[in-house]
C-alpha cells in the first residue's frame, strides 16, 4: 500500500468525477487518486460507486465472490 497526498491534480479530477457521477466527495477522491496515480483497478464493496465509476475498472467484491445480486 502507498500513501498518496492529495494535490491539485487529484482535487481537480475529483471535482470532475463528482460532477459526472454524483458520488460523495470521499469516493470521488478515491477514484481520482486511483486514476491519477495509474492504478489498474479499484476494489471495493460499494455498489453505488461500482455502478457509477466508468473511468477505471471497479472490482465489486460481492460479484467477485459470487454473492452479488
Amino acid at each position: 500500500m502507498t500513501v498518496v497526498h492529495a494535490d491539485r491534480e487529484i482535487g481537480r479530477a475529483a471535482g470532475h468525477i463528482r460532477a459526472d457521477t454524483n458520488l460523495k466527495l470521499p469516493d470521488s477522491l478515491i477514484v481520482a487518486t486511483a486514476i491519477v496515480t495509474g492504478c489498474d483497478a479499484l476494489v471495493g464493496n460499494d455498489e453505488r460507486c461500482a455502478k457509477r465509476v466508468k473511468d477505471i475498472p471497479y472490482i465489486y467484491l460481492d460479484d467477485a465472490v459470487g454473492r452479488g445480486s
